[in-house]
Order: C-alpha cells, then structure tokens, then sequence
C-alpha cells in the first residue's frame, strides 16, 4: 500500500498544540484558490487552532485570527491574491443562511476553511477535502483522521471527486506529517 493510501486509513497522533500548529502551517503551502477543507470535530479537538494556523500560512502580517463563531465567516487576503475564508458554522440553524455570504462563490474563487461542515452537507461540492480531528490519550495530543471515526456522521456519495480530494489530503498529509 502506497504511503499516501494508508493516511487514509491510519489515524495520525499529534502530539501538542506546536505540531498541530507545524501542521497548519506546511497544510497552507499547498492550498489554493478553489480548496475547500472542512474540519469536523467535537467542541475543543483541534479545529481552530488548525485553521489559525493555515491562515497564518496562507496570509501577510495578521496579528488576530479571530473565531468566526458570531460573524460565521471571517475573510482574509492570502499572500498569493485569493480570498481566504474561515467559516465557523456552529451557531448556523439552518444551511440557507449560508448562502446569503455568497458562499457558493467562494468555494470556486476562495480557499474555504470550514468549521462544522456537517450544517451545510448538502451544500459543499463533492471536491471538499474532509479531515477529522479527534481528543488523543493525553490532554494535549490530538488525532488526525481523512474518515470519520463513526461512518455514520459523514456519508458522502463515494464518487471520483470525493476521493480524488481525499487522496490529495493524503498525499498532503503523508509529506508534512
């Protein structure tokens, strides 16, 4: 099995918040215009300090990368011109609401950053690259995973774009981590 195919399929430990920041940082190198990552996760694992971070990567001189949790999306300029979008969909009611952001554009012409993917499921394009972080066995350790440990919190379609996503978050993964 190529090393890219068991990030698939292997939990990945990491060991603190630095790593998880590491992480985020060499992620955002590789993101572009038209990505989108979404970050599932329970309240505390790990999703917005990943996303901090990848913004940190991706954007020039920002001193506060706040949660987006009251605004729902938070736009930054990345170094190489395109929009970055953080999104914090916690507090979203119903998926619609969303769509008044303009968010179906962003997800061709921005990098997507998305917290709590699961309120808008039928909304993200089949191309969204899907990473799932988890508490590890130590209080600062957290778990990386590209499926969800419960099959039956995200059933995409297994179709050609999703795994093609997936693959390229693995192969990602497989040389940062």
């Amino acid at each position: 099995m190529a090393e890219a195919d068991q990030h698939l399929t292997r939990p990945q430990p990491i060991p603190n918040l630095e790593a998880m920041q590491n992480i985020g940082r060499r992620l955002a190198a590789r993101l572009d215009a038209g990505d989108i990552l979404c970050l599932h996760g329970s309240l505390g694992a790990g999703k917005s300090a990943l996303s901090r971070a990848i913004i940190s990567g991706l954007c020039r001189d920002i001193d506060d990368i706040p949660s987006p949790t009251f605004t729902l999306v938070q736009p930054y300029l990345a170094k190489a011109g395109f929009e970055v979008w953080h999104l914090d969909l916690y507090r979203l009611e119903r998926e619609e609401e969303v769509l008044a952001l303009g968010i179906e554009e962003a997800f061709f012409e921005a990098c997507c950053l998305i917290e709590w993917p699961e309120r808008i499921t039928t909304l993200l394009p089949d191309s969204a690259m899907h990473l799932y972080l988890g508490f590890g066995e130590k209080e600062e350790s957290r778990i990386l995973n590209l499926s969800a440990p419960d099959a039956s919190i995200h059933n995409n379609a297994q179709n050609d774009a999703h795994n093609n996503a997936q693959k390229k978050l693995a192969s990602w993964l497989a040389d940062i981590i």
